[in-house]
């Protein structure tokens, strides 16, 4: 075949369909189907919402129009004020449990001989820390007698004898 042939033959094969669509379209506008056809069912087997006004035979009774204008309808255009947002209540955690066994006072660096909750003892200097990892307290002075923990924010001594 001729390509000039060929061209018309697919041009013809592709109009087809569209003039088919548009005649069907075309059929439904001018003569569209009764309002009655398949009012029965629809293809669910069920019944179309029917959108027609319905005339209502109940109507209210004078006793119904008094309940519903006896009814308190004078109240606050307005919100009470919100709650008061709830108290948060810091849980105070206790200094680590650590006993000072001993002081090494040397000019240039003091140490401190602490034994923890376990009975570890450890050598520890001004600034680190000691007690367990979650709660642990900061060494800020080292005196001869006693060391002073910084907890929090709080400070906390610890004497020679004294447990905590």
């Amino acid at each position: 075949m001729r390509p000039k042939t060929l061209r018309i033959l697919i041009y013809l094969a592709s109009a087809l369909p569209v003039c088919a669509g548009g005649w069907i379209v075309a059929r439904t506008l001018m003569h569209p189907p009764p309002p009655d056809a398949g009012a029965a069912q629809t293809s669910n087997g069920l019944q179309p919402f029917d959108a027609s006004p319905r005339q209502v035979d109940d109507e209210p009774t004078l006793s119904d129009l008094q309940r519903v204008a006896s009814a308190p309808l004078r109240q606050r255009l307005f919100d009470p004020p919100p709650a008061p947002p709830p108290q948060v209540v810091e849980k105070v955690v206790p200094p680590p449990r650590v006993k000072l066994i001993g002081t090494m006072i040397n000019a240039r660096q003091p140490s401190a001989l602490i034994a923890d909750e376990r009975g570890n003892v450890e050598i520890k200097k001004v600034g680190e820390s000691v007690g367990p990892e979650n709660n642990p307290a900061i060494i800020r002075v080292i005196a001869s007698d006693q060391v002073t923990l910084e907890h929090r924010g709080v400070a906390v001594q610890l004497d020679m004898e004294q447990a905590r």
